[in-house]
């Protein structure tokens, strides 16, 4: 620990630019003319020299020389009483605890700070002096500020004309040339002080700030600040360092212009550590101080042993024509592998239906020589296999044609196979394929638009139906038929027209409104198609009760099935919607009667009747239309009614606009005997009107108005 006492003396001898990490003292000191420059210099070689003498040494006690005794006077100087000493349990262990005439010399018997709490002593008046020039420099230190907005950056990386460190190591603190000399390693992340001199600074001026960007390999851990003091500690300027490294000095004008704008030059001292991930690739152990670079023999890290292998097993193919599958095993060893691996096997077993196997491990091949197999357990033997190496193998199986006559659940199972690696010092890995058999059919089913029957309203729908065979199957499908029944609203079927191609192989029962397609074989790759026409009942467009629409569907749902097996269903409906009648009505001041329009108070109705919405068919049905009002009112004035061929709407979605027939007529010609006026009905089968009978949309117009007097509409 000696070593560290005589770093301590050196630095307060030097008069440094001192940055502590910490904070717990921040200060800057200056060299502000020669002759403490070469005093230093003498003091850095005398430094040097003592770090390179070995450890016995430093633990026996040391008689100073006379040229010692000459050096360093008895009193203490100011510089070394800023820093009290209490020595260390290894430092007391290290010394005779009777102090010789040489020690009593070089370090007067003044108690440390510790001691002094320890135990009360009165100051001397040399170290009241002492204490007081301290306080100053923490006293300016909290007050001081660096006002540096608006002012250039000088970059002093230049200047540097030296650099070296401290480095702790297991407790202990070492140079780096001991470090180098003992072949040590730095652990990452290790605490270290690193002294940085800098020389003559000229012709600087009061709109600069000296900067200075430490290298990355340094932690700084807490931002600092505080005042930079000269050798006599007075104020020179300001200084900060950043988290990021990054020290600002700002000299005062007034300092500045004493020393006819020139500094001497000093020494920065950092105290930190360096950063935990510097050092993770080769050329971090080099950090650069200006022009001056610096080697740090950084600790590696233990290389862990790597030893990784995976085995992969694919089927590549399947023949379907001679029940072949091909499969390809894989075997691969890591890239990043520290250490070969040896004694290399793989075992092949079938696990879900091998016993529907045989010609297994025909056409073997292997991507590497010397593997060898044993055919009665399936094993192969690979041996050593460096890292980043692959090794293929490759061979065929037979299917038995009998696997294909199972049951689907057999069938669907496939055939698994399943490969097993085992190797020296390595757990063993495996990989597992099944070649499945998915003998399937597919069924698809359309409608085609109704055909209606205008005049009767019967409805005709034809429907096809596609069965598939996929070409992928792996055998013929035997026993195919289709099941096609219909469901919701069946009873509007009344009967099945035609088949189409006409086959003996289609029945129909219409009691239960269902037809059977028997289809027989299906080889892979083939497809089936009928089409069959079925006849409605035309009261399936009659609205029953109040309701003035109908909107129907008949369900229909076709089911393929191979031998007693389902594979596949598909629906097909047909929607049907008709809007029979609606009536509107609106308050008009003026109405027709006897065909001319006349002011008046009334409403005025409009039928609308056998449209066409929704797709419904306009039908030679409608029979009559009769109306009724109920409390004091009653018809009156002209009825007009316009017939149409479409309504309201053609098939293309626009306006009809043209009516085929408009017929003009007083009400009071179908009122009702007996009624009031308050009924009427248009009966299209009398004579009178049959001209009006037939496939039409209906538009009629009318009015009413009120009988109570005082009250109108």
């Amino acid at each position: 620990m000696k070593r560290v006492k005589k770093w301590k003396r050196f630095i307060a001898l030097l008069v440094v630019l001192a940055l502590v990490i910490q904070c717990n003292f921040n200060a800057i000191a200056l060299d502000s003319n020669e002759e403490n420059q070469q005093q230093a210099g003498a003091v850095v070689e005398e430094m040097m020299a003592e770090e390179t003498a070995t450890e016995a040494k430093k633990e026996e006690p040391k008689q100073e020389t006379a040229e010692e005794k000459e050096e360093e006077p008895k009193q203490e100087t100011a510089e070394e009483s800023e820093e009290p000493k209490q020595e260390t349990a290894e430092e007391q262990s290290e010394e005779p605890k009777q102090e010789t005439a040489e020690e009593e010399k070089e370090e007067p018997k003044q108690e440390t700070v510790e001691e002094q709490s320890e135990e009360p002593k009165q100051e001397t008046a040399e170290e009241k002096q002492e204490s007081d020039q301290v306080d100053a420099v923490n006293k300016n230190k909290k007050a001081g500020s660096m006002e540096d907005e608006g002012k250039t950056e000088r970059d002093i990386s230049a200047n540097i004309t030296e650099a070296s460190m401290m480095i702790t190591i297991d407790g202990d603190q070492y140079s780096l040339t001991e470090i180098q000399e003992q072949k040590l390693k730095v652990p990452k992340g290790a605490p270290v002080e690193v002294y940085i001199s800098y020389g003559k600074l000229t012709d600087l001026k009061e709109t600069e700030i000296l900067v200075y960007q430490l290298p990355k390999g340094i932690t700084v851990t807490k931002e600092c600040s505080g005042d930079v003091m000269d050798a006599d500690l007075n104020k020179a300027g300001t200084y900060k360092i950043t988290t990021g490294g990054k020290i600002s000095i700002s000299i005062d004008a007034q300092y500045m212009e004493e020393h006819e704008h020139t500094l001497l030059g000093g020494t920065v001292t950092v105290s930190g550590s360096f950063s935990e991930s510097w050092g993770e690739a080769e050329q971090d152990n080099k950090i650069q101080f200006g022009d001056i670079e610096l080697v740090i023999p950084i600790e590696e890290e233990p290389q862990t042993e790597v030893r990784n292998i995976e085995v992969n097993k694919r089927i590549t193919s399947f023949d379907h024509e001679n029940n072949y599958i091909y499969y390809q095993i894989e075997i691969k060893t890591g890239d990043n592998n520290t250490k070969e691996i040896t004694n290399i096997k793989v075992q092949d077993t079938f696990t879900v239906n091998g016993n529907y196997v045989d010609d297994k491990y025909v056409q073997l091949h292997y991507s590497k020589t010397g593997i060898t197999f044993d055919n009665n357990t399936a094993t192969w033997t690979i041996g050593t296999m460096q890292a980043g190496e692959v090794v293929s193998i490759t061979y065929r199986v037979h299917v038995k044609g009998s696997f294909f006559n199972q049951n689907s659940e057999i069938r669907n199972q496939g055939i698994s196979n399943k490969v097993v690696l085992s190797a020296d010092e390595i757990s063993d890995k495996e990989s597992s394929v099944t070649q499945t058999f998915h003998n399937t059919l597919q069924i698809e089913k359309s409608t085609a638009e109704p055909i209606i029957n205008a005049s009767s309203g019967a409805t005709t729908v034809t429907y096809t139906l596609m069965v598939t065979a996929p070409e992928s199957n792996d055998s013929a499908m035997e026993k195919v038929r289709v099941e096609d029944v219909f469901g919701k609203n069946k009873d509007y079927v009344l009967e099945y027209i035609s088949t189409s191609p006409e086959t003996e192989t289609v029945h129909t029962e219409i009691a239960k409104k269902t037809l059977v397609w028997e289809i027989g074989t299906m080889e892979p790759g083939t497809t089936k198609t009928l089409q069959y026409t079925v006849k409605l009942n035309e009261m399936v467009w009659v609205a029953g009760g109040n309701n003035s629409a109908i909107d129907r569907t008949i369900g229909n749902k076709a089911t393929v099935y191979s031998d007693k097996e389902k594979y596949a269903d598909v629906n097909a409906d047909v929607k049907l919607y008709k809007k029979w009648i609606w009536k509107n009505g609106m308050a008009v001041s003026t109405a027709m009667v006897d065909e001319e329009e006349i002011e008046t108070n009334a409403v005025k109705f409009v039928i609308h009747a056998n449209e066409t919405t929704g797709g419904g068919p306009v039908l030679d049905v409608v029979k009559y239309f009769q109306d009724q009002l109920r409390g004091d009112a009653e018809f009156f004035g002209d009825m007009t009614v316009k017939v149409y061929n479409l309504g309201p709407k053609d098939s293309q979605g626009a306006p009809v606009e043209n009516p085929v027939k408009t017929v003009t007529f007083p009400i009071s010609r179908i009122i009702l005997e007996n009624s009031d006026n308050k009924s009427w009905k248009l009966d299209l089968t009398d004579a009178q009107w049959s001209d009006l009978k037939g496939a039409y949309y209906y538009e009629i117009t009318y009015y009413a108005r009120t009988t109570k007097p005082g009250v109108s509409y």
